[in-house]
């Protein structure tokens, strides 16, 4: 169910993840495309909806 959408300047978001300590900052980065101002900008918005932490892994 889609909560809630979130408008960027940026017309390319190539990924998108939550972070901060509680979760609820969203972050989302952008591509190189023809708005060269704008391309690998990360935009960050606060979420009222917290994401999941991703477990721990070793490599």
């Amino acid at each position: 169910t889609l909560a809630q959408r979130i408008k960027v300047p940026a017309k390319t978001v190539t990924s998108v993840a939550f972070g901060g300590p509680d979760m609820c900052d969203l972050y989302a980065v952008t591509a190189n495309n023809d708005q060269r101002e704008l391309k690998g900008t990360v935009f960050r918005t606060r979420s009222e909806i917290p994401g999941l932490p991703v477990p721990k892994a070793r490599f």
